[in-house]
């Protein structure tokens, strides 16, 4: 039986409790591991990322999951409109300086020259873009899903002081490794175009931008045709171990 190290802590954060949890699930002969980034005011410690997580370990690899900093009392059954109150007051560059910090923390735990995915889901992915400059040298294969240059939600706790997509296309085109963009025909929260811009908005064709559509399915990966599929997390398994 594989032997499967899982470590818990609190590290830093910039914003409420000042603090975020991390979970690494490491295996002793790994060959990649992941860092997966969640959405906003979601949380790494849902069923779907432990389900993609025990899917990952099996197949040898690494996963690093955390949760972003935000104020006391936040629980992931709460609504949208509740769950955004536990962000007042944060900003998207509170929201990177976390990613930073947990980014680092992450990569301390690795041996060097350990091939490095990042996976985002919505906001998640649009964090990762601001971790190219410093980190490219770390990261081979970047996945994003539901992710991309804008949001139809600007209007709350964290989007309202959203970057320009300039910058963000500007971020990615730093990338020399793969960048895989993941959506649902049934996404009604990033416009579709614009997060192509990600993958179209490629001055060398030489790197690796590809781009996978999934039939009817939502935003937040749970629905097909507006019914809870686990159908879903098995295709997202796939694409991460084929694409990695």
């Amino acid at each position: 039986m594989k032997k499967i190290e899982i470590k818990k802590k609190w590290i830093p954060g910039v914003f409420g409790e000042k603090k975020q949890k991390v979970v690494f699930y490491q295996n002793k002969n790994f060959s990649k591991a992941f860092f997966f980034i969640h959405g906003l005011y979601s949380s790494c410690f849902q069923d779907k990322y432990f389900l993609l997580t025990k899917g990952l370990v099996k197949n040898d690899f690494n996963v690093f999951l955390f949760d972003r900093s935000r104020k006391k009392g936040y629980r992931d059954n709460f609504d949208i409109k509740t769950k955004s109150f536990f962000f007042k007051g944060k900003s998207f560059n509170d929201e990177i300086h976390d990613v930073k910090i947990a980014f680092k923390f992450f990569l301390d735990f690795l041996p060097k020259k350990k091939e490095v995915s990042i996976v985002g889901f919505s906001l998640g992915g649009t964090l990762a873009s601001f971790l190219i400059k410093e980190y490219k040298n770390h990261v081979k294969n970047i996945f994003l899903f539901g992710s991309g240059i804008s949001t139809k939600n600007k209007n709350r706790p964290i989007t309202d002081t959203y970057p320009r997509k300039e910058n963000i296309l500007k971020n990615f085109s730093m990338f020399k490794g793969k960048i895989i963009l993941v959506q649902g025909t049934n996404d009604n929260v990033v416009p579709i175009e614009e997060a192509r811009e990600v993958i179209t908005n490629n001055e060398n064709l030489a790197f690796i931008r590809k781009l996978i559509i999934l039939k009817d399915v939502d935003h937040q990966f749970k629905y097909i045709n507006d019914r809870k599929s686990k159908k879903i997390n098995k295709i997202i398994l796939d694409i991460l171990i084929n694409e990695s």
